[in-house]
């Protein structure tokens, strides 16, 4: 797949390449995004102010990579469980 611009932000990456993105509440005002690549390269680390933002980024990157739009309760799950591994 072509390298593609993830949403709201100036970062190149191939979705493909995807093997991993993590949610966490790092704090009581801030909550965190963390998408890992197959190459081993650094994580790409984003941090929003609020839960409500990070989730609808995190539902964009998802469905960059698999296609697949998550609901409310799948990502949910996903925090609860440490993020998504992805094949």
């Amino acid at each position: 797949m072509a390298q593609t611009i993830l949403p709201g932000t100036r970062i190149h990456l191939d979705p493909e390449k995807i093997t991993k993105i993590d949610i966490c509440c790092a704090d009581a005002a801030r909550v965190e995004v963390r998408i890992f690549l197959g190459d081993d390269s650094a994580h790409h680390y984003f941090e929003f102010p609020g839960k409500v933002a990070a989730i609808e980024f995190y539902r964009k990157v998802w469905q960059l990579r698999s296609g697949e739009r998550l609901d409310d309760r799948e990502i949910e799950s996903l925090m609860a469980n440490d993020g998504a591994e992805l094949a």
